[in-house]
């Protein structure tokens, strides 16, 4: 039950950010903006999600890099 109320309280969350973040760039009300946010966060869901698979990709071949670098840097030293 928890775990339902805390998975509600993040999407509420959400959803007043995306509307406060919409209402300062628009000026419109705030269900209008909440509404409009939404559909724009859905719109481009797919791009966002795309962004953020990429960036972990980068980041995870960067923790590697720097893995085997110092990996092979202190294999030369000893």
């Amino acid at each position: 039950m928890g775990c339902c109320i805390s998975c509600i309280a993040d999407i509420i969350d959400f959803l007043d950010e995306l509307a406060m973040a919409f209402m300062a760039v628009s000026g419109d009300k705030f269900c209008t903006s909440a509404w409009n946010g939404f559909m724009i966060s859905m719109k481009h869901w797919v791009k966002f999600w795309f962004a953020l698979d990429i960036g972990r990709f980068f980041t995870t071949m960067g923790i590697l890099s720097i893995t085997f670098s110092s990996t092979i840097i202190f294999y030369g030293l000893s």
